[in-house]
């Protein structure tokens, strides 16, 4: 039981990623969840989608692991600082 804390989970996936993404999301009871592919394995690149809680792809973004890191906090902080 993850109570009051917020989680986001990280699904790799190469196949049927969005249905595998959300029924990770689901069974670890996350509040959103990131899918990327396996194209961002050993690149300095990647591109994701953010799922959240609804399904909806919230965030979309590709770019540096290090840019797509901040957009992921950022869209993060913009949830929570709505609570």
């Amino acid at each position: 039981s993850k109570g009051e804390r917020w989680a986001v989970g990280f699904a790799l996936e190469a196949a049927s990623g969005y249905e595998h993404a959300l029924a990770k999301m689901r069974e670890k009871n996350c509040d959103a969840i990131v899918l990327n592919g396996p194209s961002a394995i050993g690149s300095p690149d990647n591109e994701i989608n953010l799922l959240d809680r609804t399904g909806k792809v919230a965030l979309h973004y590709a770019g540096s692991k290090g840019k797509v890191a901040e957009e992921i906090l950022g869209w993060i902080e913009r949830e929570l600082g709505g609570r």
